[in-house]
């Protein structure tokens, strides 16, 4: 995927944290949560008589917020060396 951002096919690329490598049930155990033990699931009914939109601009509504200066926390940072490491040592080699 972050290949393909840098080659302008996103907007937005992904990188790694402290998570990347539990599995579901590890980090459901970090959170309190508790999976129910059953399988079934609900079935989903769609509404009869309910009328949407095609589009939504959230932006309108008062939902999506400007993008944030992360430099003073040292995110970006973080983020920038992830993204450098793995362009140094890629997992698919």
């Amino acid at each position: 995927h972050n290949i393909e951002a840098d080659l302008g096919k996103h907007t937005f690329s992904l990188g790694m944290n402290e998570y990347k490598d539990l599995t579901q049930h590890e980090y459901a155990a970090l959170n309190g949560y508790k999976m129910a033990k059953s399988s079934v699931g609900s079935s989903f009914l769609e509404p009869e008589n309910l009328q949407v939109p095609k589009t939504v601009d959230w932006r309108e509504k008062g939902y999506v917020t400007p993008v944030k200066n992360q430099v003073q926390s040292g995110v970006f940072l973080r983020f920038s060396h992830n993204r450098l490491w793995v362009r140094r040592h890629p997992p698919w080699r």
